[in-house]
């Protein structure tokens, strides 16, 4: 997330500039250990062939109305004895150009704003311009 911020008489102002996605992270469960590792045994059967071909593979969330190009990064698993849902992360890098992804930059959008104001807010201190952060310098004669 690129931004700018600057104080304003009204207060101070965030522009978002710009947002990328470079790496995504996929978090689920496989229910039972025989289904983890089968999952983990396809995925890493779809990373060598990626790593054999050079392409990369459609990532799709249907329920976001989302497609990714991705080369798979890797997968974490692991389990304890007292494991019983059998968690696992997966790392993807993004590869394509999405500034002409309506429904991703919507949603791209509206993290960014949510974070942003997260940091946002009114501020009782706040009497607009100052000038205890500047340094000023006369020169000349």
């Amino acid at each position: 997330m690129n931004t700018q911020s600057m104080s304003t008489i009204g207060g101070r102002v965030t522009q978002l500039l710009s947002a990328r996605i470079n790496t995504m992270n996929l978090q689920g469960e496989a229910g039972s250990r025989s289904n983890l590792l089968n999952l983990y045994e396809q995925f890493k059967t779809m990373q060598d062939n990626q790593n054999l071909n050079k392409v990369s593979m459609t990532l799709s969330i249907p329920s976001q109305n989302l497609t990714f190009k991705v080369f798979l990064e890797q997968m974490q698993i692991g389990w304890g004895i007292d494991t019983v849902t059998y968690m696992y992360n997966m790392y993807f890098e993004v590869d394509q150009d999405l500034s002409g992804a309506s429904a991703l930059n919507s949603t791209i959008v509206n993290d960014a704003l949510g974070r942003i104001s997260n940091g946002i807010g009114f501020n009782s201190n706040y009497i607009g311009f100052t000038t205890q952060n500047v340094n000023l310098t006369l020169t000349g004669g």
